[in-house]
Formats: C-alpha cells, structure tokens, sequence
C-alpha cells in the first residue's frame, strides 16, 4: 500500500511541476510577442516610451522567472544540448530581419570595412 500511495503521490508531483512549467512558458510567450510588437512599433514610438515598455518587459520576466520552478540538470544540459548543438530556437539573420523595424534591417544597413 505504501509503495502505491508513493507512486501516486510522485506522479502527482511531476503532473504539478510540468503544470507549472507550462505556466511560466505561456506567460513568457506573451512577453515574447510583445516584444516583438514593441520592435514593429519601434519606428513610431519615441525612445522614451520604447525605454518604459522595455523596462516593464523585463521587470515582468524576472517575476516570472521568480515564481517558476527551477530546472534540473538534466533538463538544464538538454536544452543547451538543442539549443548549441541542435541549433533549436535559432534564428538566421534573413529571419530576424523579418522581425525587425525596417530601419535597423541588416539588409537596408552599408556594411563598410
């Protein structure tokens, strides 16, 4: 009975912190989308505001990352596994100048030597 009662009790464990993984995940999306609308917005806005939205952007992601679940090892050196080795996540530049304001595209910039 005990063994069973301890099975139950670790599932439910890893159910909770993937659970809260998946909190912090979708609320760091959101983040991500706004910042990426902040870029679009770029040429419009004054620096200042620019400033304020980002400083807000980054005063929520620490609160995110505060109240998340920390990562263990293992899942710590598969993910940079994916991200160095497997390349996961990444951007060429022609995709990240799709992203950016026209003003800062590296194909509208000279590149002199």
């Amino acid at each position: 009975m005990l063994l069973i009662l301890n099975s139950y009790t670790k599932n439910f464990d890893l159910v909770e912190a993937a659970q809260s993984h998946q909190k912090a995940a979708d609320a760091l999306w959101i983040i991500r989308e706004e910042y990426v609308s902040l870029l679009t917005d770029f040429e419009l806005l004054d620096s200042s505001v620019i400033r304020e939205r980002r400083d807000e952007l980054q005063k929520r992601t620490a609160e995110i990352y505060t109240h998340s679940p920390k990562t263990d090892t293992k899942s710590y050196k598969a993910a940079q596994k994916a991200l160095k080795t497997d390349e996961e996540q990444t951007f060429s530049d022609k995709e990240i100048d799709v992203m950016l304001p026209n003003s800062i595209r590296r194909e509208n910039r000279k590149i002199t030597n």
